[in-house]
């Protein structure tokens, strides 16, 4: 089996970084799949992040 990464890159304005971010990571309340189990969400973690980040301290950090 080939390993590869697929990397996809976009250009976002100011505006639309928060709205990315609680996409990307998940942030929003609700969802439209009804079939999802609030209860198990604490079960979920993040492979990379360590704790929650915010999208725009990151990029005005580096």
């Amino acid at each position: 089996m080939a390993n590869y990464a697929v990397i996809r890159m976009e250009k976002y304005k100011k505006d639309r970084l928060n709205g990315t971010q609680k996409h990307n990571q998940r942030e929003f309340q609700k969802s439209k799949n009804e079939n999802i189990d609030r209860e198990r969400t604490h079960l979920n973690y993040d492979l990379i992040n360590e704790k929650p980040i915010s999208y725009s301290k990151a990029i005005h950090e580096n």
